[in-house]
């Protein structure tokens, strides 16, 4: 996971701010747009299959925005503007949800999404200290192209000739 990590980590600043702006721009377009029509189910299972539906729809909502602090977290800027940029995420969730209950897209607003949102950039919030607490928060310093050839130490006994004499 460290070296995963760590490649993350190298991605350029402005690359960085190009994928979490597509994500800011499609995750705020998921939930502004009609929902897909739902398929004929039998009477019988249409309880069971909106229940499902609705818990699908909450998991995504926590999820989306859990990756998406997570994202923020990721970006090259201070305590102060990663908290200007967590308020940013929070306001998106009170503003998509306001929006639905003015357009006619067969969404409603609900205070219960809003809800949902934070908790999901709670536990994004969450994993960007643990994942700092771990040291991911910085890419590793490149190396220098001479440790790059040059073998690994094996301890001073063995590096040092007089010692090798010794033997």
């Amino acid at each position: 996971m460290r070296r995963i990590m760590h490649l993350v980590l190298a991605i350029s600043p402005a690359w960085r701010w190009a994928i979490w702006s597509a994500y800011t721009l499609a995750w705020t377009t998921a939930l502004l747009v009609p929902p897909p029509p739902l398929p004929e189910v039998p009477e019988r299972a249409e309880e069971a299959y909106r229940w499902g539906l609705f818990l699908f729809a909450k998991t995504v909502h926590v999820s989306a925005n859990a990756v998406w602090a997570a994202m923020t977290c990721w970006l090259p800027v201070g305590r102060s503007s990663r908290a200007v940029l967590f308020g940013v995420l929070a306001l998106q969730a009170i503003g998509t949800e306001y929006s639905q209950w003015f357009m006619d897209i067969g969404r409603h607003g609900s205070v219960r999404d809003v809800a949902l949102d934070w908790a999901g950039v709670g536990l994004g919030v969450l994993a960007c200290l643990w994942l700092r607490h771990r040291g991911f928060t910085r890419p590793p310093a490149p190396a220098e192209p001479a440790e790059l050839l040059e073998p690994p130490d094996r301890g001073l006994a063995e590096s040092n000739p007089r010692s090798a004499r010794a033997r």
